[in-house]
């Protein structure tokens, strides 16, 4: 009969480092999950991998004969918090050493378990000694690591993070927005991990093609951005015409216009304007940011009795 062991979760955890890290995500855009799609009350990555990580990991305590003391479960323990504190931090999501310390945490806590109920083998015993390479543990963590279940996956943090710890996810939630977002963060990566793009190639030479290494989600990630780059180009042929070319008077442009504003325009009541059309802008400001100032100014074209910016 198995006996339940106390979880890391349960003891302690460095929570000044979680919490530090988990408001720290609030201010990173580049990369991060939460720009696929607005979420309400997404929770922070960091502390969905803590959470997950202390629920896997048996605190020292629950472990006397291998740590027999007080000292040697509280040095035991400094040194588990040392991996989690390097695994919670953004800067590390992808570094593959500090992943595979992480997950071999949780196979040896496994691999102990399974060892004390005279279930285990010679793979639990490499596990619970640390070794093994990151696809030995991957495979052990599959086949022995308990399921992940969110019933309400939202924005698929706990998904995500689950993937990271080499952990099966079960995502699920009633809303269909939620469930296109888990769809294209967790389903999607996953089943084409590895494999190259199959669009065409666009704004890249073959060389450099056949030269890239698509690991991860690379190759999907070029599929979108090869797809994103033909529908834009399908666009601007559609809807150029409604888009003319900038021109301003005494000024030679080259570029095009990046972005064009759509305002109301009312007669002006000024008897003097001769009912010239003025533009109802809400703020004459583009960016007020100290520094990157940029702002419209508006022109008049008295000969044709016109308002123009």
């Amino acid at each position: 009969m198995s006996s339940y062991r106390k979880k890391l979760i349960e003891v302690a955890l460095p929570l000044h480092v979680i919490n530090k890290e988990s408001v720290r995500e609030k201010h990173i855009h580049h990369g991060h999950p939460s720009t696929i799609h607005l979420w309400w009350a997404r929770r922070p990555l960091a502390a969905c991998r803590a959470v997950l990580f202390g629920l896997l990991v048996d605190d020292p305590s629950a472990w006397t004969e291998r740590f027999p003391d007080l000292d040697a479960q509280e040095r035991e323990r400094k040194r588990l918090f040392g991996i989690l504190e390097r695994f919670v931090s953004w800067d590390n999501s992808s570094d593959q050493t500090v992943i595979l310390a992480a997950r071999r945490e949780i196979a040896r806590s496994i691999a102990a378990n399974r060892l004390a109920e005279t279930t285990g083998d010679e793979t639990d015993q490499r596990m619970l000694g640390g070794a093994g390479d990151s696809d030995d543990v991957l495979a052990y963590l599959r086949r022995y690591a308990p399921p992940v279940h969110d019933p309400f996956a939202g924005g698929g943090a706990i998904p995500i993070e689950a993937i990271r710890l080499g952990l099966t996810p079960i995502a699920t939630d009633l809303n269909p927005v939620a469930v296109l977002i888990n769809r294209a963060l967790v389903e999607f990566p996953g089943k084409f991990n590895c494999l190259p793009p199959v669009g065409p190639a666009c704004e890249k030479t073959d060389a450099e093609l056949v030269s890239r290494s698509w690991v991860g989600a690379r190759g999907i990630a070029e599929d979108v951005r090869r797809y994103g780059h033909m529908l834009r180009a399908e666009l601007e042929s559609r809807l150029a015409s409604h888009y003319p070319e900038s021109s301003i008077p005494g000024q030679e442009v080259t570029d095009k216009p990046m972005a064009w504003f759509w305002v109301r325009t009312v007669p002006s009541p000024d008897p003097s304007a001769s009912g010239a059309h003025v533009p109802l802008f809400p703020s004459w400001w583009l960016c007020n940011k100290k520094g990157r100032e940029a702002w419209l100014e508006p022109t008049i074209d008295r000969a044709r009795n016109e308002w123009g910016v």
